[in-house]
């Protein structure tokens, strides 16, 4: 139901909430807290899957708050490395040795310096089954959560099976052929150890991504939303982006029946701010964690999803219209098929004339109006698209106040019902001087 995987991966770049293709992430610094390469690629694919039902999203949420209080207790740092370690060692291009004591004492001779090298690798995975169940320890009663119950069952086949009991035997022992006899078992292709082995690892990365999601949450200074059918009215108050704590926080809230905030506002008074503060605080109630806000309920959705920056594509013969418009189809399609989504729109049409936007805005407002289900939050300058929809039932219109003190622009990023009619265009160009020095040019061209 979703429009595909490129208009839901670029929604969530686009709110900062995953890395663009350059690894800029703004949203990085609050969200991870990994270990390790894999365990960052882990937490992306946690962002980029919102859960489906509000039993689930509750689930999460309970696992999420009690691994707030467990992750620093776990030495994720020596656990991740000595993972890092195992995994090399499991793919590793050395002659498996053999299972037989008389072959293996034939290719202890034969490669004596390869096992020189083998040896202290093998003792290492042995430490790192051992940190393994002392993690499962912490963890062994976290299995509400269906996605994170899967890897501390991964873990505790690892750390359970009869081999980890030889392995550490042997180990104590520290007798270097007997010891030999345990690679077959973790790096022969076909030794079903060698498999639960590798789950192990691949569960490290995951626990260290939860770990992460639940140190943000729980660093958001904001509080677990309640999750409410579909068509249940949105309430945020209190509302903040994760990166500026300490600012303007602001009530939005959507009745039942309401289906898009048309958002107005001049340059710089902070729409985009506000719209991105949304978008985190809906997908972030999908992955159970907390949100920035003082009060909280959210109606389930399939997905959030953004139409905030798109540029034209030579390449693909787009202009910068033409690019919005089919970043624009791609959503609207969804909706059109049934999908329930939180869709953004920030400046939507800005690529073509004030008439031709302002048509194509107020089609696209009036169509998301009629749906039965979903939210949509339009920001655009075009504020006589807004007062259309003024005292109607299906639209709340408001606007970020803005004003003019001793000709400066004052902004108090505050959200009010309504539609704004503040002007800053040529105010902000003749503060930057650029005014100035046109009118400086024409004046000499006259004289």
């Amino acid at each position: 139901m979703l429009p595909d995987a490129t208009v839901d991966h670029v929604s969530l770049v686009d709110l900062g909430l995953l890395p663009d293709p350059v690894r800029g992430w703004p949203l990085g610094p609050w969200l991870d807290h990994t270990h390790a390469p894999l365990a960052r690629v882990a937490l992306e694919r946690l962002l980029a899957a919102p859960l489906a039902s509000v039993e689930a999203i509750a689930s999460r949420q309970q696992l999420l708050e009690q691994l707030a209080a467990v992750a620093p207790r776990i030495a994720f740092t020596e656990w991740a490395s000595h993972a890092e370690r195992t995994q090399r060692f499991l793919t590793s291009n050395y002659d498996v040795a053999p299972a037989a004591r008389s072959a293996r004492l034939m290719y202890a001779t034969r490669y004596r310096a390869m096992v020189r090298d083998m040896l202290p690798q093998i003792h290492a995975v042995a430490q790192f089954l051992r940190l393994s169940e002392q993690v499962l320890q912490r963890i062994t009663a976290l299995r509400d959560d269906a996605t994170f119950a899967a890897c501390v069952a991964d873990i505790e086949a690892a750390v359970q099976d009869p081999v980890v009991e030889a392995l550490q035997r042997a180990v104590t022992r520290d007798v270097g052929v007997e010891l030999l006899g345990f690679d077959h078992l973790l790096r022969d292709r076909a030794s079903p150890f060698r498999a639960r082995v590798e789950a192990l690892v691949a569960a490290v990365w995951t626990v260290d991504a939860f770990c992460s999601l639940a140190v943000a949450s729980a660093r958001s200074g904001g509080v677990l939303p309640s999750l409410a059918a579909s068509g249940e009215a949105l309430t945020l108050r209190g509302l903040r982006h994760p990166l500026l704590p300490d600012g303007m926080a602001n009530d939005v809230c959507l009745a039942s029946d309401e289906r898009v905030l048309f958002l107005t506002g001049p340059n710089m008074a902070g729409k985009s701010t506000v719209l991105r503060a949304l978008g985190i605080a809906v997908h972030c109630a999908h992955l159970g964690m907390r949100v920035c806000a003082d009060c909280a309920v959210v109606p389930r959705v399939d997905a959030v999803v953004a139409s905030m920056v798109v540029r034209d594509n030579l390449a693909r013969r787009e202009s910068l219209y033409l690019a919005e418009v089919r970043r624009v189809k791609r959503i609207v399609r969804a909706v059109h098929d049934g999908a329930v989504l939180f869709a953004i729109f920030d400046e939507v049409f800005r690529g073509t004339n004030v008439h031709d936007a302002s048509e194509a805005c107020a089609l696209l407002v009036a169509g998301l109006a009629a749906v039965p289900e979903g939210r949509f939050v339009v920001a655009s300058h075009l504020a006589e698209v807004a007062r259309r929809h003024v005292g109607g039932r299906a639209v709340s219109c408001q606007y970020l106040e803005a004003s003019v003190h001793e000709g400066a622009p004052q902004f108090s990023y505050r959200l009010r019902p309504g539609v704004s009619d503040v002007h800053l265009g040529m105010l902000l160009l003749d503060a930057e001087g650029v005014g100035p020095m046109l009118r400086a040019m024409l004046s000499q061209s006259r004289s």
